[in-house]
């Protein structure tokens, strides 16, 4: 059967018990109106967590913007305005792919507050990483279920509903679901509540790639969010789910 979603919020600040509707919408656009919008683009997820596109800093030094250094993540959401950090959603960019050997470019470090912290002047090579997506949870003083429709459905003579080709959007693109998923965690991405393990059919993610390939697909949490991109054996024979019945 599918979860009902009727309204039911989970209270996530004790401090918001004795402040008015009124009261919360101006806090939190109070918040919103000290937070950096210094990056390239943002895009919300199907979890409703954000990414980050090429976020920057203003530099001390009154020359542009710098690129963000992979330090603290939870405090480059900070800055941003949001919450927690999603680290497994980290993906990272050279600095300077165009450059040769060593110089002198630089990036910001950024603390757990969200604040300035130091330059990063360590490593002056062509590896020198900077963050190019990072997903960052909302800082929300209620957080409801998040119910995705990234699929095709199709409803059995039993009651149950079978999910085909399930996918998920994040850093503005749509993967597949890993087969390597707890199956009842997709059944929860989905709206529905219990997995029928053995009907799950999987399907290569790429059966036109010839060797190893760089595609990859996600792993989400028992909650349905966002846990992990599967970064694990990049071969013609990796799968991905195909159809899984759910009840």
């Amino acid at each position: 059967m599918k979860v009902l979603l009727i309204g039911l919020f989970t209270l996530a600040s004790g401090s918001a018990l004795s402040m008015s509707g009124f009261e919360l919408e101006i806090s939190e656009s109070s918040h919103a109106l000290k937070a950096s919008r210094n990056y390239e683009d943002i895009f919300v997820n199907d979890d409703d967590s954000v990414s980050i596109l090429n976020p920057k800093f203003s530099s001390p030094t009154g020359k542009g913007s710098l690129s963000i250094h992979p330090s603290n993540l939870s405090g480059v959401c900070n800055l941003f305005g949001y919450g927690q950090a999603v680290s497994s959603s980290l993906v990272k960019k050279a600095l300077c792919p165009s450059c040769i050997g060593n110089y002198t470019a630089r990036s910001v470090v950024i603390d757990f507050n969200g604040k300035f912290e130091s330059f990063d002047t360590s490593g002056y090579t062509k590896n020198k990483n900077v963050i190019k997506f990072l997903t960052c949870e909302k800082k929300d003083f209620y957080q409801g279920v998040v119910v995705s429709d990234r699929a095709n459905f199709h409803s059995n003579d039993d009651g149950s509903t079978t999910i085909i080709n399930p996918a998920f959007k994040i850093n503005n693109t749509v993967y597949s679901l890993s087969s390597g998923n707890d199956l009842n965690s997709i059944c929860t991405l989905f709206g529905y509540e219990e997995a029928i393990s053995p009907s799950l059919l999987k399907k290569s993610l790429c059966p036109e790639c010839i060797g190893n390939y760089t595609a990859r697909s996600v792993v989400v949490d028992p909650s349905g969010k966002f846990e992990s991109f599967d970064t694990s054996g990049y071969t013609k024979n990796k799968n991905v789910i195909k159809s899984l019945i759910c009840n």
